[in-house]
């Protein structure tokens, strides 16, 4: 059994709950994994351009796989982000 960190910075609180709706509903999953533009279309979270971007760059055979790829790259972007540039996108 997979188990995920969802304590994810506040700044991505949306793919949490995306992946959190992911799981709880195999169709959606499927979707986000198949089509994602027809996924977040349907989708009420309020991801940003940034955030689409990134799911729209995965290729994963589950939604497990999808998980564990998209904590990854965004565990990747915090380790390369300076703590100036973290607070001029708090503001």
């Amino acid at each position: 059994m997979l188990h995920f960190d969802l304590r994810l910075p506040t700044r991505h609180r949306e793919l949490n709950r995306l992946i959190c709706r992911a799981m709880s509903n195999p169709m959606f999953a499927r979707a986000l994994i198949t089509t994602p533009d027809t996924a977040l279309a349907t989708d009420e979270h309020q991801l940003s351009a940034d955030e689409v971007a990134l799911v729209r760059s995965i290729r994963a055979a589950d939604i497990h796989d999808f998980a564990e790829q998209l904590y990854s790259k965004v565990a990747a972007d915090a380790a390369h982000r300076t703590p100036q540039r973290q607070y001029l996108e708090g503001l």
